[in-house]
């Protein structure tokens, strides 16, 4: 017959003699539940409750404070790789389950968050924008919606808003006529530096029409 431990007694048989070399090992007797054994030791039973407590998750969610306090709304986000870290935070998720849900690699998807890269594969940002509850151009900086809007249609548009040949938008961007062609044929990507540039030299050229 078993005798039934104290709980006092029990702690105290675990911690100093319980698993020393003089003394025999706790063995198992039965199984109450799934959460519920019961071990025996030279004539005395002891249980064992098996506790789930869930983890928290403090980091995120002062990541996700902080973000609430920088940007007073999304549209405020300057860059695609903030709008990604401040969309993620706000949902309480880790950069693994997102590149999980994506199916990218963890590293691939810790640089999506670098403010250095320029553009994104839209396909995996769609991915993204469905785990995250948000519309896909809620992600994007005002480069990559020019790439997700249609950069062809947009350069041409652009080109003859200055009423200027292909020829003549290659000289203004330094570039050659073969650039702007394939540009407009959607054959290449406009880079974000070039983007940049066509902004600041036809917004110059646009002004110098209307006057």
């Amino acid at each position: 017959m078993c005798k039934k431990a104290t709980a006092v007694g029990l702690q105290k048989q675990l911690t100093c003699s319980g698993f020393t070399k003089t003394t025999s090992l706790w063995k198992f007797h039965s199984r109450v539940s799934n959460d519920f054994y019961v071990y025996y030791r030279d004539g005395v039973c002891a249980p064992l409750f098996i506790s789930h407590i869930p983890l928290k998750r403090p980091k995120l969610e002062n990541d996700s404070a902080l973000a609430s306090l920088r940007y007073a709304n999304p549209e405020q986000v300057p860059h695609t790789a903030e709008r990604l870290r401040y969309f993620r935070c706000l949902k309480n998720l880790y950069q693994s389950e997102v590149a999980d849900y994506a199916g990218i690699d963890h590293s691939t998807y810790i640089g999506y968050e670098d403010c250095g890269r320029d553009s994104y594969p839209l396909d995996k940002l769609q991915k993204i924008a469905e785990l995250l509850q948000v519309d896909i151009v809620d992600l994007l900086d005002s480069y990559n919606r020019f790439l997700y809007d249609g950069q062809g249609q947009k350069v041409k548009e652009l080109r003859k808003r200055n009423r200027m040949t292909q020829a003549e938008f290659s000289i203004l961007l330094q570039t050659t006529p073969g650039t702007v062609k394939r540009w407009e044929h959607g054959q290449a990507r406009m880079t974000k530096r070039m983007w940049e540039r066509m902004n600041e030299i036809t917004d110059c050229n646009v002004s110098i029409n209307a006057v």
